[in-house]
């Protein structure tokens, strides 16, 4: 059950993936989480200190920090999930590495693979990027898996955890060498108060950034999407933002990454409507 994309949860996904989710921070496009600051991550209560991990050859080592908000006791068993990435952007689970475009889930290691998190604690997980030789230059991503249960008196007492599994899944970007990318914004529509535009990637690097819609005739942000990512291989990635009014003048799309993961490319687009 797919129900958390990079972006925030509605409320209805909110109250699905208490009980039985699946926490997908996979396509950059959906994680519309803001990275680096510990955020709440539904009724769980647990939250992290960032939802995407970047290592690269100047910054090989890095951390994460599991936050528990709840009156009870969490664990959480930490691994690697493999997600494929589809020609839309995308992303569903499979089950190897060799299904995925680049996996990093032998270059990265992380400790400790458990932890349990008292109540209104916090416990943080180590990653770095391994030194190998003669790896080609490129982008490498996998998913850092969490899967975390609430510990209730009983299962404290009885040694058996009973509670309800949530899954977690954050992207860790391994970056090899020089790399680049370039972007560009076409085909831009709007109908029924959403745009929808194609997000044209190059390079060999993927993309991460944020989006601004701006009516020029009122100068007015009337929508917005942050903390989008297309991933290789993506090439070409449609995005549909709801705008909060009807546009009374052209708009100006404009998409700025974000400098904290290595990115600096900026595109703009104006439709006359």
């Amino acid at each position: 059950m797919k129900c958390f994309k990079e972006g925030s949860l509605e409320s209805s996904e909110k109250q699905s993936v208490f009980f039985n989710g699946t926490l997908n921070f996979g396509r950059g496009l959906v994680l519309l989480l803001t990275l680096g600051m510990a955020q709440q991550a539904v009724a769980t209560g647990v939250s992290f200190s960032q939802y995407r991990i970047a290592l690269d050859d100047k910054q090989r080592h890095n951390s994460l920090m599991i936050m528990n908000g709840n009156k009870q006791d969490t664990r959480c068993n930490i691994g690697f999930s493999h997600q494929q990435v589809l020609p839309n952007g995308d992303t569903k689970s499979v089950k190897s590495s060799e299904q995925v475009f680049n996996s990093a889930a032998n270059l990265v290691r992380y400790s400790p693979k458990r932890v349990s998190v008292k109540a209104f604690g916090s416990q943080t997980v180590r990653l770095s990027l391994k030194r190998k030789k003669d790896l080609p230059v490129g982008e490498y991503i996998s998913y850092l898996k969490l899967s975390c249960r609430l510990l209730t008196s009983a299962a404290v007492t009885s040694g058996n955890v009973i509670s309800s599994k949530i899954h977690y899944n954050i992207p860790i970007i391994a970056r090899v060498g020089k790399l680049n990318a370039t972007v560009k914004l076409s085909s831009a529509t709007v109908r029924n108060n959403v745009l929808q535009l194609t997000i044209e990637r190059e390079g060999n690097r993927s993309l991460y950034g944020d989006f601004t819609v701006t009516d020029q005739q009122t100068n007015k942000v009337i929508g917005r999407r942050n903390a989008l990512s297309v991933f290789l291989p993506t090439k070409l990635q449609i995005l549909r933002i709801k705008l909060t009014e009807k546009p009374k003048g052209s708009l100006l799309i404009e998409f700025s990454e974000n400098k904290q993961y290595g990115g600096n490319q900026k595109a703009s687009l104006l439709v006359k409507l």
